[in-house]
């Protein structure tokens, strides 16, 4: 069997150890909130029905009808309206977004080893949000699916599939702007770096490409826009008379207190320790990469794989990733979305094969989280 098949099978059958632990967990332990118990739902889908996906159902069903909800962008209502009588086809979509042979290609082009991009992903199925990206219609296991599949697209030079794909993946989550960088890098800054010039053509080309990229966010901020502020009424919301208005800024910051440094408070501590291996991950792999090609005889040769040229893009994007939900995210925004980001696990790859130390350290971290945020999840508490 090929690696990447054997991959999928061991990824599939965590996914159903996942939901299996789920389900034991929701059976024995009580809800803190009660919330759940109003909706009627078989018993296969009741343990799944929590946060955020409250949102996206009453979205599916009736709209946008409050301002609060407009953070949520259009792709898990949409998936969610579209097949109302097929729940369970749902979870099943969700199971069928598996990222493990997308990642494995991945590794494969980056690092040049099927035994380093093997070891990337079985270390990606210790996910540190394993409900989110596993189990339930949220916006992570789609954003990551597409994600990766725009980023192999873009190493193949496949600039309009890449486009759609990381397109697709910003209906998901408003991150996906990032995402245009790799069209950035590929069309206009790899090109430069060789040759020293741009044409105009690239130049137009990464233009347009990047913008198709940001037509789902514009989109929604529209719709929103004429639902609340094309009327003359003296009741429109104080956000539709901003030189820019954005719903979306504006409820993240009204509604859900998302903003700069919001969360860095005493009491928020303890979160920032448990996220705190996943910033370490990526401090830790971009300190090695700038030390490899500062003195890189000085590094093992057993890591060299790691510091490819080719993965520059992708340590600049995980960097500027990271700093956002740093500085401006709930810190289990940080745990959901870590897994759409490959580098994550090429840095985990990377302590397995050169710190058996820190590889204990992050396997034991990233089962015994798995686990908890499984049972957090189960009884609706954070920071699942």
């Amino acid at each position: 069997m090929d690696a990447d098949r054997q991959l999928v099978l061991v990824s599939l059958a965590v996914s159903a150890l996942s939901y299996a632990a789920l389900s034991t967990a929701s059976s024995l332990l009580p809800l803190f909130d009660k919330s759940p118990l109003l909706l009627s739902l078989p018993p296969l889908l009741a343990p799944l029905l929590r946060w955020d996906s409250f949102h996206f159902l009453h979205i599916a069903n009736k709209g946008y009808l409050f301002e609060h909800e407009w953070v949520f962008l259009p792709g898990p209502p949409a998936i969610l309206r579209y097949l109302p009588s097929a729940a369970l086809f749902v979870v099943l979509l969700v199971v069928a977004c598996d990222t493990s042979r997308t990642l494995y290609q991945l590794s494969l082009r980056h690092l040049q080893s099927p035994s380093l991009a093997y070891i990337t992903v079985i270390l990606s199925l210790l996910s540190t949000s394993p409900v989110t990206v596993r189990l339930v219609p949220y916006s992570e296991p789609f954003f990551t699916y597409l994600s990766y599949k725009g980023m192999l697209y873009s190493d193949m030079e496949k600039w309009l599939p890449a486009t759609i794909m990381f397109m697709l993946a910003s209906a998901f989550r408003s991150n996906g702007f990032l995402l245009s960088g790799y069209i950035i890098w590929g069309v206009l800054v790899r090109p430069f770096l060789t040759t020293r010039k741009v044409t105009l053509t690239a130049l137009g080309t990464a233009s347009i490409l990047t913008a198709l990229t940001f037509l789902p966010f514009i989109y929604h901020n529209y719709v929103a826009y004429t639902a609340f502020c094309k009327s003359s009424s003296v009741d429109a919301p104080a956000w539709c008379a901003s030189s820019l208005p954005c719903i979306y800024t504006y409820s993240q910051s009204k509604y859900w207190d998302v903003g700069f440094l919001r969360y860095w408070s005493l009491s928020q501590l303890p979160n920032f320790i448990i996220a705190s291996p996943v910033y370490f991950l990526v401090a830790n792999y971009a300190i090695a990469y700038v030390k490899y090609h500062l003195s890189p005889t000085l590094s093992d040769p057993a890591l060299k794989p790691f510091y490819t040229t080719s993965i520059l893009p992708y340590l600049i994007h995980s960097i500027i990733f990271f700093l956002m939900l740093l500085t401006n995210a709930h810190t289990q925004i940080a745990l959901r979305l870590a897994p759409s980001i490959p580098l994550i696990y090429w840095s985990a790859a990377r302590l397995i094969a050169g710190s058996p130390r820190l590889q204990h350290f992050w396997i034991s971290w990233a089962t015994i989280w798995g686990v908890i945020s499984i049972i957090l999840w189960a009884t609706f508490l954070p920071p699942a």
